[in-house]
């Protein structure tokens, strides 16, 4: 098995730079200058490769660049330390008794629906239920139509299944499942195809 050669950090910075920590982000500034241009060397994190590397016209220019990526790059950190509160924080707002609907295929558009039997602070567990056709949504063609679900109407075949639902802006949680996820029905009928 051949290993492909990973420079280090050092490797990048040219002798002579001087380097520059801004306050608040997790990036480290290096610049210099090269054949009488100034240049600029940007290290993100614990990455060894640059994540900015760009020779300029002017000093003023580059400390213009550097800013500016530094902001974007505070502001790209804010948002993430925000969002990781909020899923650490975050709790389902399922109940017993919700509709979960599934839509999910590549050449045609299979369709589930689930109601929620139990919950905990954490998980809820579902089961499938029948579903029903719109009457009047078939398309021409016969093979796909609209359908809503039948709560309720558990399916002989389908076992409960507990699950993790995961953070949702403004929702209750997307539940994630073998094809894709699931979420809370908005009532409206969903579409289904079977012509592959």
């Amino acid at each position: 098995m051949t290993r492909h050669f990973q420079p280090s950090r050092e490797h990048f910075i040219p002798k002579g730079s001087i380097k520059v920590t801004p306050k608040g982000v997790q990036a480290v500034v290096y610049v210099y200058e090269s054949a009488g241009r100034p240049c600029a060397l940007v290290f993100v994190g614990k990455q060894n490769k640059p994540a900015l590397h760009v020779q300029y016209r002017s000093p003023e220019r580059r400390e213009q660049a550097v800013r500016e990526y530094i902001d974007n790059r505070r502001k790209v950190e804010e948002y993430k330390t925000e969002q990781q509160a909020k899923r650490r924080g975050f709790k389902h707002g399922y109940k017993v008794g919700d509709i979960l609907s599934h839509s999910w295929g590549y050449d045609q558009t299979n369709v589930e629906f689930y109601q929620v039997i139990a919950t905990t602070e954490g998980t809820v567990t579902i089961r499938e239920i029948a579903q029903k056709t719109v009457p009047g949504s078939q398309i021409s063609h016969g093979m796909a139509e609209n359908r809503v679900p039948v709560p309720g109407s558990f399916l002989e075949k389908s076992e409960p299944m507990t699950k993790h639902p995961q953070y949702q802006e403004g929702g209750p949680g997307y539940v994630p499942m073998k094809h894709g996820s699931c979420s809370r029905w908005d009532g409206r009928p969903r579409y289904c195809s079977w012509y592959a």
